[in-house]
């Protein structure tokens, strides 16, 4: 689990992608506005908190995350479509 909300924090580094037991991440109340691909890597992920951000754009990767549970992306100006595989 990693917790790092409302910290002002502006990016998710790629090397996100290599934490491959990371099953819970928590970024609500930042400014994130980009996800990076590698995020798909995280082959074990249950929960994902990034509401209130600043998030544009889904990336496909995301449809590679098949034990993801729960997305939250509220309050987000997200204004590109959606992938279909979620």
């Amino acid at each position: 689990m990693l917790l790092l909300n409302s910290n002002q924090i502006t990016e998710i580094p790629d090397l996100i992608g290599h934490l491959s037991n990371l099953t819970t991440l928590y970024l609500q109340n930042n400014q994130i506005s980009d996800i990076p691909e590698s995020i798909g890597r995280l082959i074990n992920f249950t929960h994902r908190e990034l509401g209130n951000n600043q998030i544009i754009d889904i990336p496909e990767s995301f449809s590679n995350l098949k034990t993801l549970q729960k997305l939250d992306l509220r309050n987000n100006p997200i204004s590109k479509i959606i992938p279909k595989s979620l």
